[in-house]
């Protein structure tokens, strides 16, 4: 517009500036007119209809942008019209102090407009979790010790604690760097809103106001003002490219847009759909055999549907997505690059294979708690934990029905795997073993016992706490003194720690102080033997990627993972801690514990408690700890400070743009329930009579669920599905946890395997 307005040498106006917004509409419609018309001349009817249905879904979308841009460029315009015809006027009738204060307001204005482009860039560096390249600098720091060999274990760790800190110092620069943007633009807003200027000076505030209407007050709002740079991921093997890095840095629950994993699972989906509406019918028509072609009917349109919209989904809006994935799959296989979740901050962590097997061999031979076996014990499991079970019926000392709800399934059970996940907030970045054992031939056994003996736990501890929220809670209860300091604690691999024996002859002595004869119908003997069985059965394999399975035998402790190891440790460490834990509580002080970690107050000096602890300390072979304390400690996810009367907490969450990052970067959960049908009434899911169907999503099925109640509406209209409740809910596609983290090992080796004369 401004290239035609010195074109034709015309003084740029309001009024010219409304003309000639009127001409090139009318000149739009014109040309619209005389293009449809040429179209419909050139083509047949039945091509025309192709070349509609192309352009709404490709083309329209980029003109429809384009006429926004120019939209908003026009309407800046006249903005900027508004603004110099405030001057103008103000020039012509105001004084010349008021011209003097009118100037430096627009200077003040435009110094603002500058910050706020600073603002959103550092913004967007949040978002990209990339700081400024001025912090580049810091990279070519570098440790360096002379005395010291460069492959030195306490070399190579201090340096991990160099870069570590090197790392977080550029996040945190970032962060100060936005304040003090923040603070430069709150000043001069607040300049701004002190001024006593005359009337005139209003009408041209208000003028320029007008470009970014309530933009300084949401930027200066507390929710702005106070951001956490999201966790970079950790890496410790890999060579890669900022793209790279920025595509790590969102994170295991990012979910790329994968429409060819919709197209893979739609056929079990239609099938899936089809038997449940099948069964509906069924049910309501009181009728047997095959589902009526009426359903045929509509399972076929409904993928012809999904087929038709996801074909023609336009690509990703990140280019660069696609080949980082498959890099990072390549190095996987050709580096021998291990990717895992770290422990505590949940992000990614990378790091080579042969750094875990020795970060493995160390933790076994630290805890000694395990020993390698030849060959997969799963058979053994299962066929000695049906022979216990039955053994335990035969002699009335467990009823027939647990039996049945209690034994192992031959064909659906599965060896316990062990993994790690790195602790990367520790030193030398120790691994933190899990055995994942869902379908363990334990599994039913580990979790009746959990799911009685628990409640009886917390019934009778009530120190022990379950989250941070009744932490919270019980800090706003107490009261502060000069006197009073804070200390943590945590018990050093509590689960693979505690003797098995004397754990569960602990469980006993619990049940027993209290009253408790029988647990659910069954007597302390036989709880003891379950107990026992599970701890003396305790097999798992561990497979790291390009090597063999291992299996092995847990010979101390329980396995991390198993749902009666927790409750086993803490009923042990309960018997361990009962003097301190009393001496507290007479004091009046706080004792809490979320598991393994312990936190707690006291009025007594430094000193004093350091001897307690250390006594504390060695008075079980089998338990070490580790502590801190002072004015300031970290509990669980709350960071606490001494402030009489009473404490200040700080609470971390995990920030948005790190997690839950959905299809072309939306925000999802793991699994999201599309409740487009019947919005505004929520209404309770009766699984007995309600259709609940699940597709996988896609960024282009984002509104399908309408199209699909229009379909279900269209077909089934006066039949008697009318009336029954159906449901669309989508679920994701794999996010980057599922597609690079590698933790379960072969089917092979955690599988039964079929004997010769079954196989026969």
């Amino acid at each position: 517009c401004r290239y035609f307005f010195k074109t034709i040498k015309e003084k740029c106006t309001f009024e010219a500036i409304k003309a000639h917004q009127n001409l090139l509409e009318k000149k739009y419609k014109t040309l619209e007119n005389e293009r449809e018309n040429k179209l419909h001349s050139c083509f047949e009817k039945q091509e025309w209809t192709s070349i509609i249905s192309f352009v709404k879904n490709t083309i329209e979308k980029v003109l429809e942008n384009k006429k926004k841009n120019d939209q908003r460029r026009l309407d800046n315009l006249l903005l900027d019209q508004i603004r110099e015809k405030a001057t103008l006027e103000i020039k012509n009738t105001g004084k010349q102090s008021e011209q003097q204060h009118i100037q430096r307001s627009h200077e003040k204005f435009m110094r603002t407009l500058d910050i706020k482009l600073q603002l959103d860039k550092i913004e967007m560096r949040f978002v990209e979790n990339m700081p400024p390249p001025s912090l580049n600098i810091f990279d070519k720091l570098e440790l360096y010790a002379k005395e010291l060999k460069p492959n030195d274990n306490v070399l190579s760790s201090l340096r991990e604690q160099w870069k570590s800190i090197l790392r977080k110092t550029k996040l945190d620069l970032t962060a100060l760097m936005r304040q003090a943007k923040v603070a430069e633009l709150k000043q001069i807003n607040d300049e701004h809103q002190n001024k006593k200027g005359v009337h005139n000076e209003r009408k041209l505030v208000r003028a320029l106001s007008r470009h970014h209407p309530g933009y300084t007050t949401s930027k200066l709002h507390p929710h702005h003002t106070a951001i956490n740079f999201p966790p970079q991921a950790n890496n410790k093997a890999a060579l890669l490219r900022d793209t790279e890095v920025r595509i790590l840095n969102l994170g295991p629950k990012f979910v790329p847009p994968a429409p060819e994993q919709v197209l893979e699972r739609l056929p079990k989906e239609i099938g899936q759909m089809k038997e449940k509406v099948s069964a509906a019918w069924r049910r309501v028509t009181k009728t047997l055999g095959r589902q009526p072609p009426i359903v045929d009917r509509f399972c076929e349109r409904i993928e012809d549907e999904i087929r038709k919209t996801v074909t023609t989904e336009a690509p990703t809006r990140d280019p660069t997505l696609k080949p980082a994935i498959a890099f990072f799959r390549k190095i996987q296989k050709t580096n021998n690059i291990i990717f895992r979740q770290t422990d505590k901050s949940k992000v990614f962590h990378t790091d080579t294979r042969e750094n875990y097997i020795k970060k493995s061999e160390i933790y076994m031979n630290k805890t000694n708690a395990y020993r390698e076996i030849q060959s997969s014990p799963l058979r053994e499991m299962i066929e000695k934990t049906d022979k216990f079970l039955r053994n335990l019926v035969s002699s009335k000392r467990i009823p027939q029905a647990l039996l049945d709800k209690l034994r192992p399934s031959l064909t659906e059970s599965e060896l316990p795997h062990l993994y790690y996940n790195p602790k990367d907030h520790k030193i030398n970045e120790p691994l933190r073993p899990i055995v994942s054992g869902m379908k363990s031939p334990l599994a039913k056994l580990s979790s009746f016992l959990d799911k009685n003996i628990r409640p009886l736990f917390d019934r009778h501890t009530p120190y022990s706490i379950s989250n941070s929220m009744i932490f919270l809670k019980r800090l706003k209860e107490f009261k502060t003194t000069n006197e009073t300091n804070m200390y943590t604690f945590d018990v050093t691999d509590l689960y693979t720690m505690i003797p098995q024996r004397e754990s569960v002859l602990a469980i006993c002595e619990f049940l027993g102080r209290y009253g408790y004869k029988k647990v659910c119908g069954i007597t302390i003997n036989t709880i003891k033997d379950l107990f026992l069985h599970v701890l003396e059965n305790s097999y798992f394999v561990l497979q790291l990627p390009g090597l063999k399975p291992k299996y092995y035998q847990q010979i101390r402790g329980g396995a991390m993972g198993s749902a009666c190891t927790q409750v086993l440790a803490d009923i042990y460490i309960r018997k361990w801690e009962s003097q301190f834990s009393h001496e507290q509580h007479r004091q009046r002080e706080l004792y809490f514990r979320f598991r393994d970690d312990i936190f707690f107050t006291t009025k007594q000096p430094p000193e004093r408690i350091e001897e307690i602890l250390q006594e504390l300390n060695k008075k079980n072979p089998n338990i070490g700890i580790k502590w801190e304390g002072g004015k300031t400690v970290e509990y669980l996810d709350v960071k606490a400070t001494i402030e009489i009367p009473n404490f200040r907490t700080t609470v971390f969450r995990i920030t948005t743009s790190e997690t839950l990052l959905g299809n072309d970067h939306s925000k999802f959960r793991e699994l999201v329930l599309d409740t487009t049908w019947n919005k505004k009434e929520k209404r309770q899911i009766n699984f007995g009579t309600d259709i609940l169907l699940h597709f996988t999503y896609a960024p282009s099925l984002a509104n399908f669920g309408t199209h699909f109640h229009q379909i279900w509406q269209e077909i089934f209209e006066g039949t008697p599905l009318d009336d029954i409740p159906v449901i669309y809910a989508n679920r994701l596609t794999d996010s980057l946890k599922h597609i690079l983290v590698q933790k379960k090992p072969s089917k092979e080796a955690i599988k039964l395997l079929p004997t010769s004369s079954e196989a026969k």
